[in-house]
């Protein structure tokens, strides 16, 4: 007989074996409308949500997480939720994609010399490159000004 955790995912026990992905990220927000407005700019897809319900959904192209505004959604401030990232593979392509339609983008920044805040960011970063495509790119291989 199988048990219910070899159906979730082969023979791994516990809670790691379980497949999860993260869907939503609620986003407070002061002004829905205007929100939904830009969220339309970028070109994102609008998910279906109850009628009348003021909650609007937006995802990405390529993203299976969306983000989610509107009326009684969260009591967190407006413009409270920090440290989301947006990954593309080109962002300066991407930002003058941006500004061609019109949308305010700032200045390109990183959070480092080499684009990353520390060694420890940089490692999670390779860690999370190696397990999205498979390549295992080695730390000492890196080139540092």
């Amino acid at each position: 007989m199988t048990t219910a955790t070899n159906k979730i995912r082969g023979d791994q026990a516990g809670v790691a074996a379980v497949d999860m992905k993260l869907e939503v990220v609620v986003i407070p927000v002061s002004d829905a409308e205007r929100a939904e407005q830009f969220y339309r700019k970028l070109g994102w897809r609008q998910d279906v949500t109850p009628p009348g319900s003021g909650v609007f959904q937006f995802t990405p192209h390529g993203s299976a997480c969306s983000v989610q505004f509107g009326k009684h959604l969260t009591s967190a401030a407006p413009g409270s939720v920090q440290r989301t990232y947006l990954i593309v593979l080109d962002i300066e392509a991407t930002r003058r994609a941006l500004i061609d339609a019109g949308i305010d983008v700032s200045d390109l920044f990183h959070f480092g010399p080499n684009a990353f805040g520390s060694t420890s960011d940089l490692a999670s970063a390779l860690r999370r490159a190696e397990a999205a495509d498979g390549e295992r790119v080695r730390h000492d291989e890196l080139s540092f000004r």
